[in-house]
């Protein structure tokens, strides 16, 4: 029965708008300029089809020609969903002064992420005031297994859930000191829950570390977290993350008191 409820639909996709938008999806912070011959062999279409839907698409806006180099990259029309989609986004507008004033604070970076497809994403960000960093910027994705806030999201999932996308996660050394093995990854996302945060010591980037909380909703599920990270400040022997646990723990707390989680307390502290 369901098997049939499946056929039924997919006899209703439309296959065009659907090779649009696997152009779209070819663009990533790696990939941001593209050729026809590249998405060609990337979409497994012939050239012709391949130019009239990049046509297509940069007569809409979504795709910007690039002369000089003979190669597209995304337009600005796609920043109108983007809006659309952050606005909605409860947590955010609840967390962003709090980020501000932590960052203030701390004069570090402060981001606050949410698990999407397998990767944290990044939704909200407050860059240190004598250190603006581009590199945090909305919509920049996260690996869940090496990353501070990727870890804490993962390890806060049910065991089923967790399990599960760790045995489909690609463990690539991004770092010496990234972990690769996925035994050795659950033990230390078991230790995470324990201990009520995250740290990545130089596991995604060489030179950064970052610590992470997890922030709830009023089931008491974890549904963002916040991070700070000592990017750019060349400071990574004096970088210990413990003397800005209570900082961000605190934070935590009143964005996830706002989100009805009263009772929470990442550090089990009062």
């Amino acid at each position: 029965m369901n098997s049939n409820k499946a056929e039924t639909k997919e006899n209703y996709l439309n296959q065009t708008l659907m090779n649009g938008l696997k152009i779209l999806e070819q663009f990533n912070e790696n990939n941001s300029k593209l050729g026809i011959n590249e998405l060609e062999k990337t979409i497994d279409l012939n050239k012709s089809s391949v130019w009239r839907l990049i046509y297509t698409l940069e007569y809409l806006g979504y795709l910007k020609k690039v002369p000089e180099e003979e190669k597209y990259t995304l337009g600005f029309e796609g920043l109108k969903f983007a809006k659309i989609i952050l606005n909605r986004l409860k947590i955010r507008g609840i967390a962003l002064p709090y980020l501000e004033d932590l960052s203030a604070e701390l004069n570090l970076s402060v981001n606050l992420c949410v698990m999407e497809n397998d990767e944290a994403i990044l939704i909200a960000t407050a860059s240190a005031p004598d250190i603006p960093d581009n590199y945090f910027h909305v919509g920049r994705v996260f690996p869940l297994y090496c990353s501070s806030s990727g870890k804490v999201l993962l390890a806060n999932l049910p065991e089923e859930d967790k399990n599960s996308i760790i045995e489909n996660l690609e463990l690539r050394q991004l770092t010496p000191n990234t972990i690769t093995d996925k035994n050795k990854l659950k033990k230390h996302l078991n230790q995470i829950v324990k201990t009520g945060y995250a740290v990545d010591n130089e596991e995604y980037l060489p030179g950064t570390k970052c610590l992470a909380f997890p922030i709830k909703n009023n089931t008491g599920q974890v549904i963002a977290s916040i991070s700070v990270s000592n990017r750019k400040l060349n400071l990574l022997e004096e970088f210990d993350v413990s003397q800005y646990l209570d900082n961000v723990s605190k934070i935590a707390n009143k964005i996830s008191h706002e989100l009805g989680y009263g009772l929470y307390d990442p550090l089990g502290s009062n």
